[in-house]
């Protein structure tokens, strides 16, 4: 259970028992702590993005992803509009801070935002690179902080071992060892390697 929330999409580990989660009903970013044998979240804190980035109904806050190194929080907005923010300013000590700063990041060039939807993301820690996954579409796609298209996962039958289509994928992380993992709504956890 975490009290407080929703709609709770994304999680996202910020140091310590510190998480984030992302709320779709209100696009609020909900602070909790959740320690070794606790069977709720704890509540910590709570961060409301500005009115400018407002959403349709079921259509906000998917996913999101701490970047440690860059100390910025990353969250993708699903669709109408599709949208990767990074949010500036946030500490994890005090997270409802007032004057965060939340900027659009967006891909440079041709092809663009890859996928028709966003359902989650991942910040690869050593490159900065981001990696979107799209459930609609069946893919992740990995882009350079700069926009740079650097490639694309489908996840179709017969594509890196997948004997079905991944159905609703809702979540995606990198291991330490930079295996990639993919939940689907329907409880299914997917492993993938580099060279599989």
């Amino acid at each position: 259970p975490m009290p407080g929330a929703a709609d709770p999409e994304g999680i996202s580990h910020v140091e310590g028992d510190l998480f984030v989660v992302s709320d779709e009903s209100d696009n609020r970013l909900h602070w909790v702590r959740i320690r070794p044998g606790d069977t709720a979240a704890r509540p910590h804190a709570v961060t409301r993005l500005p009115p400018r980035f407002g959403h349709l109904h079921n259509l906000g806050l998917e996913g999101v992803s701490w970047d440690e190194r860059r100390g910025e929080l990353l969250a993708v907005n699903e669709k109408w509009p599709r949208r990767v923010l990074a949010l500036r300013g946030l500490a994890p000590d005090a997270p409802d801070q007032a004057g965060i700063g939340v900027t659009e990041w967006r891909p440079k060039g041709w092809p663009g935002l890859l996928g028709s939807d966003l359902s989650s993301l991942t910040v690869h820690d050593a490159s900065g690179n981001l990696l979107l996954l799209s459930d609609e579409s069946a893919l992740v796609a990995e882009y350079s902080r700069q926009g740079r298209l650097l490639g694309v996962l489908p996840l179709a039958p017969g594509q890196h071992g997948l004997t079905r289509e991944v159905p609703q994928a809702e979540g995606i992380t990198l291991g330490p060892d930079d295996r990639l993992y993919i939940v689907s709504e329907p409880n299914l956890f997917y492993r993938f390697k580099r060279g599989h």
